[in-house]
């Protein structure tokens, strides 16, 4: 059994869903005529309908040479010599010759002139008696239909071997049309060939072992619906990417399913079997590894600029809000429950067409979650610049930490800010110009005391800003990023495992929606 795609040539055996391909498959009418022969009788239309005589073949477990048997006839009735002494062997062949030209009084010992007036048309009648002398009937001759005589009837013989052809022709093209692909183990039911009443090929299109061994090209398109889908999904489990698999057709014989044999089997890994030859090789490759690096190149392009544009500059932080000692503005969870939606979603986008070949487009549950997200996002920045135009400006932090600025550098310009205050301060006298400078001179020491204890690695910055009101810790912020974070492992396994955008219920998403407008409640009820 051989395999390769269809539009790429007999040189290459890597296919996977979508693709077209060839599968060559030697002596397969043989095949099937041995498998009767083996089993003997079982219930099957082209059995059943026949006649007692083919029935009683069957059953005795003659059936591979009552097809060898009409086979010969066929081809005494050609006069094709050639095929008849395959058929035969050169014994019977001397057999038959013998037979047949003293009934015809046209004996003659030179084997040449033999084989010349062997040739030509005769008619069944003629012939069966010649064939009946040769040992391959002989060997089944109690099998065959007797006359008055106990000898074989020529006539019924005739009849059964023809039904003997007829049956043997029905049970092959019912079996080529119940042929199915398996790979690794895993049947697809749903994938028929596309020729199967075609298959034969030409002899100059595939040289043949032996001139009695056929070869058949069966041709099938690797959908991926229905039933096949799910059997893909679990072979996309072993990997994406062009690897070694099984590889046999499986067709019915009885009703009950049977397996070709095949060479093309997945490698053992364990160092004992080398490498099968490249002919006995089939590929599986789920995706295209240029199209991966396509669609890896984009999603780490967007990731790396979202990442970039979350250090560098305001993207995900709130800027509405009062600032952090060290003179930067917090990074907001509502906005980093965006981001994070934001960039699961693309990441499943990408990775489903990558996997599967086809664009999943979004579905609810994808809207809802970017819906929740943007939401949140969009309360709090409300919220946040409502604190931040109130009637009492926010003296909290008042030092601006300029964009690239390092924080050695700002703990400096602090201090310098801190003595420029203090000396505005001595400068002024009257009551009323002293205590915006006293007040903002207080904010700038409050801010160098918090600036102080204020955490010191960029991760701790991180989790204060996100599960922080200013300096305690909150369980509403700490519940949004929970959920959140679980929710999205939850959507990204799904997908890894089932191969499709899942789909939350109601109770879910309103358990998300819950807790992001806690968020924003407790913010609100901060800021007022």
């Amino acid at each position: 059994m051989l395999v390769w795609h269809a539009d790429e040539g007999q040189n290459s055996h890597t296919a996977g869903p979508g693709d077209v391909i060839f599968v060559e498959v030697k002596d397969f009418s043989g095949w099937i005529i041995r498998q009767v022969e083996i089993r003997g009788y079982f219930a099957d239309k082209a059995i059943d309908s026949g006649s007692d005589d083919l029935k009683r073949i069957v059953r005795n477990h003659a059936f591979e040479a009552a097809n060898a048997a009409a086979a010969a006839l066929e081809n005494a009735i050609e006069g094709d010599t050639d095929v008849l002494g395959q058929i035969l062997g050169e014994r019977d062949v001397a057999i038959y010759a013998k037979a047949l030209l003293d009934s015809e009084n046209k004996w003659t010992d030179d084997a040449a002139e033999q084989r010349r007036l062997l040739r030509g048309r005769r008619s069944p009648e003629k012939v069966i008696g010649a064939l009946l002398a040769t040992r391959l009937l002989v060997n089944i001759g109690d099998l065959l239909p007797q006359d008055a005589n106990k000898h074989p009837d020529s006539s019924k013989t005739i009849k059964l071997l023809q039904d003997v052809r007829s049956c043997s022709d029905e049970l092959i093209r019912t079996s080529r049309e119940a042929l199915r692909p398996k790979i690794n183990d895993i049947a697809f039911e749903e994938i028929a060939p596309l020729n199967a009443n075609s298959a034969v090929i030409d002899q100059y299109r595939r040289p043949k072992a032996n001139p009695l061994t056929d070869y058949e090209w069966f041709r099938f398109r690797l959908i991926d619906v229905g039933k096949s889908a799910a059997a893909w999904n679990e072979l996309r489990r072993t990997g994406l990417f062009a690897r070694d698999a099984g590889f046999t057709l499986t067709t019915v014989l009885g009703g009950r399913t049977v397996p070709l044999p095949t060479t093309i089997s997945p490698p053992i890994l364990d160092g004992s079997v080398s490498r099968p030859p490249e002919t006995d090789r089939f590929l599986l490759q789920m995706a295209s590894p240029r199209w991966a690096i396509v669609a890896l190149a984009i999603y780490l392009l967007i990731f790396i600029a979202l990442i970039l544009l979350a250090i560098f500059t305001e993207l995900v932080r709130d800027t509405g809000g009062c600032r952090r000692p060290d003179g930067l503005r917090p990074y907001s969870l509502a906005r980093a429950q965006m981001a994070f939606w934001f960039l699961v979603i693309i990441w499943a986008s990408l990775f489903l067409w990558l996997a599967t070949g086809t664009w999943h487009i979004l579905n609810d549950t994808c809207l809802w979650l970017i819906g929740i997200g943007s939401g949140t996002a969009l309360g709090s920045a409300v919220i946040s610049q409502a604190d931040a135009s109130g009637d009492k400006p926010d003296q909290t932090n008042p030092l601006l930490r300029k964009r690239k600025e390092d924080l050695a550098k700002f703990k400096v310009r602090l201090d310098a800010e801190i003595n420029k205050t203090n000396d505005e301060l001595n400068a002024v006298t009257a009551a009323d110009v002293r205590a915006p400078v006293q007040g903002r001179l207080d904010a700038l020491w409050a801010q160098k005391n918090a600036l102080a204890h204020y955490p010191d690695r960029g991760w701790k910055r991180l989790v204060n800003d996100w599960l922080t009101d200013g300096d305690v810790y909150s369980f509403h912020r700490y519940q949004m990023f929970a959920w959140t974070l679980v929710l999205g492992l939850f959507f990204i396994a799904k997908v890894w495992s089932q191969w499709e955008l899942p789909t939350f219920d109601g109770t879910t998403l309103a358990l998300l929606g819950i807790t992001s407008g806690t968020y924003l409640g407790f913010k609100l009820q901060k800021s007022q």
